[in-house]
């Protein structure tokens, strides 16, 4: 007996574009701006992990939606100061992102308690 398989088209929703093309490179000078961010985020709020990550990813997870959701593309791409390269990016990017956000971290944190610690 032959089974009858039906395939229904999904569509998604017309406010959701996943075929949008990321208009960054991989590495780009937006990652020292990062890495000195978050030097200053190690040195404010030292050996608070668990709030620089979830901030990190919350941050990622915005530039996400907002590339992929066609409102909200649409009005950061209008109205937002800071240029699409820097918020259109390639996962690799993402990526390379979070590690030098931990990595500029790491270094505040260590400066905060090692060095700026012992002067105040």
């Amino acid at each position: 007996m032959q089974e009858i398989v039906l395939q229904m088209p999904v569509k998604s929703p017309s406010w959701l574009t996943l075929d949008r093309l990321p208009v960054s490179k991989n590495v780009d000078p937006n990652h020292i701006t990062h890495f000195l961010l978050w030097i200053l985020l190690g040195i404010l709020l030292p050996n608070k992990w668990g709030i620089a990550i979830f901030i990190m990813i919350l941050w990622e997870l915005f530039e996400y939606i907002i590339v992929y959701v066609e409102p909200l593309y649409s009005l950061t791409k209008s109205y937002w100061v800071i240029p699409e390269t820097l918020w259109n990016e390639t996962i690799q990017n993402k990526i390379i992102d979070m590690i030098v956000n931990i990595l500029g971290y790491a270094i505040g944190t260590i400066l905060r308690l090692n060095v700026i610690g012992k002067i105040l």
